[in-house]
């Protein structure tokens, strides 16, 4: 999938303005910003936006080892911008890492997505899938919307079947 690079360097500033307000928090300090990738600098970034990207993936990787699922467990507050959680679902889905933090921080942002809903009662209604076949929940649409631009792999088989599973629940 193509994608606008200014859109991924929005989603990624986003991040990593989050992350470094969390640590700021965390060490009652400035957190120091390598040269270039301060908040002002992104905003007028007139460079290869491509380099830029690829300094603020490495950055915001030295970062993903500083922040903890705990300490997002605790930043999420009800005050927390939706916006703000719906940069962090895309990061965490596009890093393709398999490992357990990133799992822990996705579950962590999706499950704050659905707790905190833009508007009170968002999630009670069913609704369809684009294609129109399958009964989907409101909030299952809105995640579709919100990783529509990402490439997501497909879940296997006996995964779907399991989800099944929870459906009684709702």
């Amino acid at each position: 999938m193509v994608e606008d690079p200014k859109w991924e360097l929005a989603i990624l500033a986003t991040v990593q303005g989050f992350y470094e307000q969390l640590l700021q928090d965390s060490i009652e300090g400035e957190v120091p910003v390598p040269l270039g990738l301060e908040a002002i600098s992104l905003q007028q970034a007139d460079g290869d936006v491509q380099e830029i990207l690829a300094r603020m993936r490495r950055w915001l990787r030295v970062l993903d080892l500083a922040i903890t699922p705990a300490m997002l467990r605790r930043a999420f507050t009800s005050d927390t911008d939706p916006e703000i959680a719906e940069a962090m679902l895309r990061y965490f889905t596009r890093r393709k890492d398999p490992g357990d933090v990133n799992r822990d921080k996705t579950d962590l942002v999706a499950t704050f997505l659905y707790r905190h809903p833009r508007v009170l009662g968002q999630w009670e209604r069913r609704g369809y899938g684009l294609d129109g076949s399958l009964p989907l929940s409101p909030f299952e649409i809105a995640l579709i919307e919100i990783l529509a631009d990402t490439d997501v792999p497909s879940l296997p088989e006996e995964h779907v079947q399991l989800l099944w599973r929870f459906d009684p629940l709702q």
